[in-house]
């Protein structure tokens, strides 16, 4: 049994806020690896955190996936990549062929097993050290998923090596790019911050509404019943001043449900905002609302 411990190290380095990057490293050693043959000679690798290609057809090999966070202004990401020396870790060695996904409910079917395909029974795989996956957004933000392949199989030589990656995510900052046009409410705002640093490996530069602190404070004034009293609220009951006990229960189960809500009354609304009657009040204090972060 072999394993391979390897250590990232993530920078975030900026100049002038117009070119930044991530650095990531991936030390290989001859630890870490198991593998297994079956009856047939082919070898079943497996690896702690790794993922295995499912491109059917293709030698099954380990490779990791890495999520990381990149500003919301960041523009032209590239993969600047830096190879080690290969190191050879099995000789006489045919790697099982992926068989390819299955669909979910599926038995699979041993029938129809998928050899190694022909296009890999020469020359060295995969091609790539690392590339770009997946390229996402959450709340303006950018999320960039990378592939790392440290280990490589050459099909004429049946070796399979492994090597170091040092992998560089370079991209551009538009600083004349602005941010999200309505800022959501501070609970919406945690929640999106907290899901954004669970997806990536790098949550120490995740900077999701920092410059709009002072926002989060200010709400409609005033906060009547309910609410957390230091935030917009996420949801709020208008009704009238005699109904105002009977939506209570609601209010107060909203909030134990982590929803900020308040109530406001059309009494208070029709005294305190400007309109033609008192449904053109009630867009207003709800504009009014909305550009605050409700």
């Amino acid at each position: 049994m072999k394993k391979l411990f390897f250590t990232c190290l993530i920078g975030m380095f900026s100049a002038l806020t117009i070119r930044a990057e991530i650095t990531i490293r991936i030390d290989a050693d001859s630890r870490g690896l198991e593998m297994t043959r079956d009856d047939t000679g082919f070898g079943h690798l497996r690896a702690e955190g790794f993922h295995l290609v499912t491109e059917a057809g293709a030698p099954e090999l380990p490779y990791i996936e890495k999520t990381y966070y990149l500003p919301y202004n960041a523009v032209k990401a590239e993969l600047i990549i830096r190879e080690g020396e290969r190191i050879p870790v099995f000789r006489d060695f045919t790697p099982f062929p992926s068989q390819g996904l299955i669909k979910v409910g599926a038995e699979e079917d041993e029938s129809t097993f998928i050899p190694l395909s022909k296009e890999y029974e020469t020359g060295i795989y995969p091609k790539e050290s690392a590339q770009i996956v997946c390229e996402d957004i959450i709340m303006e933000q950018n999320l960039i998923t990378v592939a790392l392949y440290p280990y490589i199989y050459d099909a004429d030589e049946k070796i399979l090596y492994q090597r170091s990656l040092d992998v560089t995510i370079a991209y551009q900052t538009d600083t004349e790019k602005e941010g999200l046009n309505v800022i959501p409410s501070y609970s919406r705002r945690e929640a999106a911050r907290e899901l954004v640093k669970s997806l990536v490996e790098n949550p120490q530069d995740v900077r999701m509404f920092e410059d709009d602190r002072e926002t989060s404070a200010r709400r409609i004034q005033p906060l009547r019943t309910g609410g957390d009293g230091t935030s917009m609220p996420d949801f709020i009951i208008i009704t009238c001043d005699s109904l105002v006990e009977a939506f209570q229960p609601l209010a107060e189960w909203k909030n134990r449900k982590g929803i900020p809500t308040i109530i406001e009354t059309t009494e208070y609304i029709g005294s305190h905002y400007e309109g033609v009657d008192l449904c053109d009040k009630i867009r207003n204090y709800l504009k009014k609302g909305k550009g605050n972060g409700a």
